[in-house]
């Protein structure tokens, strides 16, 4: 079964809860893996960035937001309970999720802060606005997916707007940005008519004794292994064994089983590989907010 989202786990979280008991998120989540019937692998599954435990992580978010309707209480640390109030609650929904919560007033004061200048006319109206069904870490790192997403779109759409040369360019600087050269007048796009067949090329040490070529195509269609194999071509002709084959479109299977067999080094870059590296080395992009997110630091509270 899935590892159920955090809203799911409200209900079960204060079901398994006893009055006058005080528990851990681990032990929390230990009683509740088998409710959902969560395999090994899923009680251990991890998020790919922050390396923290999906289904404790999960439970977690359910507990703050439990906590912060009245219906949990934390009496020492690291540990919380359930109160009169978490089990009246119980009686009388059969359903916990933040729709629900945002009917109690302790809760709805939390969630709408005045700093939202929201009032209590529009907090109504938005409310479905700010229902989360992943918790709030996981629905920043899903925005965040989206909106890298949207920009690897336009950043296509830009590099196909230009021509031919501005996009060679744009692979020698790219590559360049990725640490290869040994300085940033290590490269160089070469002329048309003397290319060889090759676009680029990227001086590895100071006197050029280690090269590495590139091939930039700008094409909307498909690279076939026909185009691959004239790269290596190339290669041979320039006597080197290392070369980089960037296009804004995609390689086809033939194309990408061609260069795996070759004896020489030839790596292939796609447009989604392409749009990727030009985000992560700031090619073509510069940054416009970063949301820095911190968690408690336990060893400065722990003392000595």
């Amino acid at each position: 079964m899935a590892i159920p989202d955090f809203q799911t786990l409200m209900r079960p979280l204060l079901e398994v809860c006893e009055l006058g008991k005080e528990y851990s998120d681990s032990e929390i989540a230990k009683k509740l893996a088998p409710r959902f019937s969560l395999t090994e692998e899923d009680f251990l599954k991890r998020h790919d960035k922050s390396n923290t435990l999906i289904f404790q992580g999960r439970i977690s978010w359910a507990k703050v937001y439990l906590q912060k309707a009245g219906l949990l209480e934390s009496k020492s640390r690291g540990h919380f309970s359930i109160n009169d109030e978490g089990v009246k609650f119980l009686k009388t929904h059969d359903e916990i999720n933040n729709k629900i919560l945002s009917t109690v007033p302790k809760f709805r004061d939390w969630k709408y802060s005045k700093d939202d200048n929201i009032s209590d006319r529009d907090s109504s109206s938005i409310l479905n606005k700010f229902e989360l069904e992943s918790d709030p870490e996981e629905s920043m790192e899903a925005a965040y997916k989206i909106i890298r997403r949207s920009l690897k779109d336009k950043l296509l759409a830009k590099i196909l707007e230009q021509d031919s040369r501005f996009f060679e360019k744009l692979v020698l600087d790219l590559i360049l940005a990725l640490g290869y050269g040994d300085s940033f007048s290590s490269g160089e796009i070469l002329g048309k008519s003397s290319d060889g067949g090759v676009d680029g090329v990227i001086k590895q040490d100071r006197l050029g004794l280690d090269l590495i070529y590139l091939q930039a195509k700008r094409w909307k269609d498909n690279i076939g292994a026909p185009e691959i194999r004239d790269f290596v071509g190339s290669l041979v002709g320039k006597q080197s064994s290392k070369g980089i084959f960037i296009t804004t479109s995609k390689f086809t299977r033939e194309a990408i089983e061609f260069a795996s067999k070759v004896q020489h080094s030839v790596i292939l870059i796609d447009s989604d590989k392409l749009t990727d590296l030009m985000i992560d080395y700031g090619v073509g992009v510069s940054k416009k907010f970063i949301y820095e997110i911190k968690d408690l630091d336990l060893d400065y509270f722990e003392g000595e």
